[in-house]
């Protein structure tokens, strides 16, 4: 996930479903703009929501996620 958010990989259309449907979306709502006042999306892990505002945001949450600082 690392390397497709930094630019360094293209995923796949395999990569790009189970993005969706871990992000609850359908895959055509990772390529339409946002029009939510900036939020692209809020994930709720346990009682927490986390706004995501951009890719950015979505990396540090998923790094928070892999490093155990967050436990799902």
């Amino acid at each position: 996930m690392s390397n497709i958010v930094n630019g360094k990989s293209t995923p796949s259309l395999e990569t790009l479903e189970k993005i969706a449907n871990a992000l609850g979306v359908d895959i055509t709502e990772l390529f339409a703009p946002s029009s939510s006042d900036g939020i692209i999306g809020v994930i709720r892990i346990r009682d927490t929501n986390y706004n995501i505002n951009s890719v950015p945001d979505l990396s540090r949450l998923l790094d928070r996620i892999e490093s155990g600082e967050i436990v799902l």
